[in-house]
């Protein structure tokens, strides 16, 4: 499962920064973030789709994001915590963990973030 493999791969590169650094911790949050990412998406597109339909910019939805994304990471880290071995042993010698690199996992919150903005603007431009 890619949910899987981002969280060993986040994981492991967290893990080389040595002592001192929460590795699990770490994962948790950015496989939250990519999550909360993904819903951005689906937002926006209804948001597009129906624009007159769904509050935005609230105050009220900020701290719901934020609370999701808590949320998130909570249980995302208490899911993968007691799987960290299994992950290991799984992904080690992974064909993706040659050709899948770390600045890839970074493009695709970039694109996960400034995707439904493109699509937005495009369509303000055509109609």
């Amino acid at each position: 499962m890619i949910s899987d493999y981002l969280f060993y791969r986040f994981h492991e590169q967290y893990g080389k920064r040595g002592e001192g650094s929460n590795p699990c911790f770490s994962a948790s949050l950015f496989l939250s973030a990519f999550y909360c990412l993904v819903l951005y998406n689906v937002l926006m597109f209804f948001r597009i789709l129906f624009p007159n339909k769904i509050i935005s910019n609230t105050t009220i939805g900020k701290f719901i994001v934020l609370m999701v994304l808590f949320l998130l990471q909570f249980l995302i880290s208490r899911h993968y915590k007691p799987k960290i071995e299994e992950l290991k042993s799984k992904y080690k010698d992974h064909p993706a963990n040659k050709w899948f690199k770390p600045w890839m996992m970074v493009l695709i919150y970039v694109l996960l973030f400034f995707f439904p903005v493109l699509v937005s603007i495009i369509i303000k431009a055509i109609f």
